[in-house]
């Protein structure tokens, strides 16, 4: 137990006072420490205490919201109550406070609600700790009562999905698509893996995979990739330079944010889509269809800054073999910087190798999140570096333009370059 000296001076410097000069009203003044004094010590600590939190979803998005409601009753006592928790740097309180302090009346229970809300800004499984509350008497000269209450929360943060919608891709890739020779969306079975699905009327003998039907006690099939079907590859870079940017919004953040929606927009039209990340070396063969969707969403979640520095010519040239003579598209997805302005160089010209014409780098500009004059200075020596590359190529000043303008901007380059406009 902790007297406040402060209050035991006051009130008998008041009484001394009054002795010595002999003016009653010093007596009176003591009263006021003293009074405050003892009624620090007829009350105990807030204590008694319940605690229920609701938080509206265990998932959600880069940039989606989060509501978090605490509903908190204390029954005995008289003091301060500290409610508190504890929320990992992936989440980010926009609205409100997770720390709040309340008065409680001695003989009155205290019942009060309050919210606050949390923002994703990270991929992956965040946590909000249990709730912690500490009731402590007015004067602080008890020892505070404390409890904790709930569980670990977690949230899972994914990536942003932006939707473009089906018409305009399917008009840009309508001639790609549809109008070139030897593109057939049915077309002859290629030796290309799709997916195992149910028997339909129609579908060869040959095609039934015999082990998972037994085993499920269903009728499934193989499906195959048809021929003709038009490529997508899309390299990630995933290697130091993509943790450049501020906090919430790295270039590796916005890149899988960007590269997930590009994925959905292309296997919606039923073109076949690739992906390599650079650095920790993963690579989905193309592939497309539902399946195909989540193996990308899977991938893409878990896709951080790599410790390990592969290069970019080097992804390029491992992926080189299965992409050979499939003609693709090849995307790069990168940020610019002089430490890789030479790689990125060697990279296009092995996507030449493989593509053709049909290749484009799509180059992140994360400095504007850091300083406008940081930004404003990348941006320009972007442009010459984009000279340099001798491709297409589409600039983005994160924080300065939409991810859904950016993305309508590739498809409009995969187009033109599929058909030589640009």
């Amino acid at each position: 137990m902790n007297v406040p000296k402060y209050l035991l001076f006051l009130t008998f410097a008041g009484f001394v006072m009054a002795v010595v000069s002999g003016v009653p009203g010093f007596a009176y003044a003591a009263l006021i420490p003293g009074t405050t004094l003892a009624l620090s010590y007829l009350f105990e600590p807030p204590a008694g205490f319940s605690i229920e939190r609701e938080i509206d979803g265990d998932s959600t998005s880069i940039g989606r919201t989060l509501t978090v409601r605490v509903r908190l009753r204390v029954r005995r006592g008289g003091g301060v109550v500290v409610v508190r928790d504890h929320v990992s740097p992936g989440l980010e309180i926009i609205e409100g406070s997770n720390k709040r302090v309340f008065l409680k009346l001695p003989g009155k229970e205290l019942a009060v609600e309050y919210t606050y809300k949390l923002r994703g800004t990270k991929r992956g499984r965040h946590t909000v700790s249990p709730v912690e509350v500490e009731g402590h008497s007015l004067l602080r000269n008890m020892q505070p009562s404390y409890a904790v209450f709930g569980k670990t929360e977690v949230v899972r943060v994914a990536p942003k999905i932006r939707n473009v919608p089906r018409v305009f891709v399917s008009r840009l890739f309508s001639k790609m698509t549809a109008g070139e020779p030897g593109y057939s969306h049915i077309g002859n079975p290629s030796t290309d893996f799709k997916e195992i699905r149910e028997y339909r009327p129609g579908d060869p003998l040959r095609a039934v995979n015999w082990k998972a039907t037994a085993r499920t006690g269903r009728t499934l099939v193989n499906e195959y990739e048809p021929e003709g079907r038009t490529t997508a590859m899309l390299f990630i870079d995933a290697t130091s330079t993509m943790s450049a940017g501020g906090k919430g919004s790295t270039a590796i953040e916005n890149a899988v944010g960007l590269a997930i929606s590009l994925v959905r927009a292309l296997l919606r039209i039923n073109l076949r889509v690739g992906l390599y990340v650079v650095g920790p070396g993963k690579f989905e063969t193309p592939r497309s269809g539902a399946a195909a969707m989540e193996n990308f969403s899977r991938l893409l979640a878990s896709v951080g800054v790599s410790g390990r520095e592969e290069s970019l010519n080097g992804a390029v040239e491992k992926v080189k073999k299965a992409l050979m003579g499939k003609e693709p598209v090849t995307i790069l997805i990168t940020n610019l910087t002089p430490s890789n302005l030479y790689e990125a160089k060697e990279a296009v010209k092995m996507m030449k190798r493989i593509s053709g014409r049909n290749k484009a780098v799509v180059d992140l500009n994360p400095y504007w999140t850091i300083s406008d004059e940081l930004g404003s200075l990348a941006h320009y020596q972007k442009l010459r570096f984009g000279e340099e590359l001798a491709t297409e190529i589409v600039h983005w000043d994160v924080s300065k333009e939409p991810e859904g303008v950016v993305l309508k901007k590739i498809l409009g380059v995969m187009n033109g370059v599929r058909h030589g406009r640009r």
